[in-house]
């Protein structure tokens, strides 16, 4: 009886063939193709994601080189300005020292000045208190 049923799908297969073989083979055509086609575009796919890959990691080192040369930037500039902040500083320091001695001065010549107008309502000489002033 098995004899028998393996012959009975064999025939159905060979109907089965000539009824509908030739759409079968079209479809199984239509498959291949389809299934080449996506092999194709996973393939393509794969190669865009590699390129994509490098692009994004060339991209990641070019902004690490970026960001290290603005820091790097920032820094000199950082430097360059305390420099000249303290250039400045001794600067107006030299300046108000200068300005301190001519402010003695001028108090030393006033405290002069003062002096020879006393010396000369008191009738004392103005050439003592040169002297005296010569001799400081």
């Amino acid at each position: 009886m098995s004899k028998n049923l393996a012959t009975q799908q064999n025939n159905i297969e060979q109907i089965r063939d000539l009824i509908f073989g030739q759409q079968m083979q079209d479809y199984q055509r239509k498959f291949d193709e389809l299934t080449e086609e996506v092999a194709e575009m996973k393939r393509s796919m794969n190669s865009s994601f590699e390129k994509l890959n490098k692009a994004l990691n060339s991209l990641a080192a070019d902004g690490k080189h970026a960001s290290s040369d603005l820091l790097a930037r920032i820094n000199d500039a950082d430097n360059r300005f305390k420099e000249m902040l303290a250039a400045t500083e001794n600067r107006l320091n030299a300046l108000f020292n200068q300005l301190d001695d001519q402010s003695a001065k001028r108090d030393q010549l006033a405290d002069y000045l003062v002096e020879m107008g006393n010396r000369l309502r008191n009738g004392a000489g103005a050439t003592s208190a040169v002297e005296s002033t010569e001799n400081e």
